[in-house]
């Protein structure tokens, strides 16, 4: 299963001993030299046009101007068309299964009343809570929230602890009648 693209993603990449900043949004790709603020952006549309160009074909003036070196450009469009490719593929062998499971039959075929069903894995993000929100919670000091056998996370070099993980140390707490407010 593949992640949705939402966020920008930025990595390096080096061509002919020359670092360049990549970065992969929803909108496209944009290049720029390491170092640099304005660089070369192609939108998705551009480069699946690329993809699906012939060598016949003169090419697209928008493209040759944009500033991205060509190896990048054909790179791209290259992984573009064949991860193209393998979703069409892998949607045919799904469909032409017997054995699919409902849950799965549905998300592949939407409802013909209410339409695709929305699927949204960030419906519920949690907040982190610091030492001192934690130590006001449940009315101690933030050096014996250090010491509680609660599960925390390291942020930025700090502690902070999920709400999730606080409310199991206290149902835990009040279970074993070891919590005296």
């Amino acid at each position: 299963m593949t992640t949705s693209l939402r966020k920008p993603v930025a990595r390096e990449l080096v061509l002919d001993d020359v670092p360049f900043k990549v970065v992969i949004s929803p909108q496209g790709v944009r290049i720029t030299p390491k170092g640099r603020r304005k660089g070369a952006e192609v939108s998705w549309e551009t480069i699946l046009r690329l993809s699906e160009r012939d060598e016949a074909r003169p090419a697209d003036p928008r493209v040759v101007d944009s500033g991205v070196p060509n190896a990048v450009v054909t790179q791209v469009a290259k992984e573009v068309s064949a991860a193209r490719a393998a979703l069409v593929r892998a949607e045919d062998q799904l469909k032409a299964s017997a054995d699919l499971p409902p849950g799965l039959r549905t998300e592949m075929e939407p409802d013909p009343v209410y339409g695709p069903n929305e699927q949204r894995s960030d419906w519920f993000i949690e907040p982190l809570l610091t030492p001192a929100e934690v130590a006001s919670v449940l009315r101690l000091s933030t050096s014996a929230v250090a010491r509680l056998p609660i599960r925390w996370i390291s942020l930025a070099g700090e502690r902070r602890y999920r709400q999730s993980e606080i409310r199991q140390y206290l149902a835990r707490e009040e279970r074993d009648g070891a919590l005296r407010w």
